[in-house]
């Protein structure tokens, strides 16, 4: 964490995705697909994924899509920034959502995703086309499709 705050003060990221490795003991053993699929039914994420790329294992869940594109050949992006979670009570998540649009931090990280985001599609879309149809929007989690077992 302290290498990317550094970094991102001398200039050389915008923003970093911090993540750790967790060691897991020999035994009992984790069964990642079974994790993955308990993980699944909890969660209704946008992508996911379940890996093993050469000994190293994860799975992880995400609500944001990095790019879709529709039927007409429209592409979009969802960048997102700050999550808090949701509850039954309405009133609760109206003060969570506040907190969201108020925090410089989250104000912040969001308008760096979104600049990053349509200098990333700038390289594949038509010249003139792109623009900004949504900004700082609180939306609930979609809900997955995945079967719930």
């Amino acid at each position: 964490m302290a290498r990317a705050v550094a970094d991102i003060r001398a200039g050389l990221l915008e923003k970093a995705v911090v993540s750790r490795k967790v060691p897991l003991p020999a035994e009992p053993r984790v069964d990642f697909s079974e994790t993955y699929l308990a993980g699944r039914r909890a969660n209704t994420p946008a992508r996911s994924y379940l890996m093993d790329l050469g000994g190293y294992r994860a799975a992880g869940f995400s609500p944001e899509t990095v790019l879709e594109v529709g039927e007409d050949g429209r592409v979009s992006t969802q960048p997102l920034a700050g999550t808090r979670a949701r509850g039954a009570d309405p009133v609760e998540n109206a003060r969570r959502s506040a907190e969201l649009l108020a925090d410089p931090k989250e104000i912040h990280e969001h308008a760096v995703s979104v600049r990053l985001a349509l200098e990333e599609m700038e390289a594949v879309c038509r010249l003139g086309s792109l623009a900004v149809e949504e900004f700082m929007a609180v939306r609930a989690a979609r809900c997955s499709t995945w079967p719930r077992g």
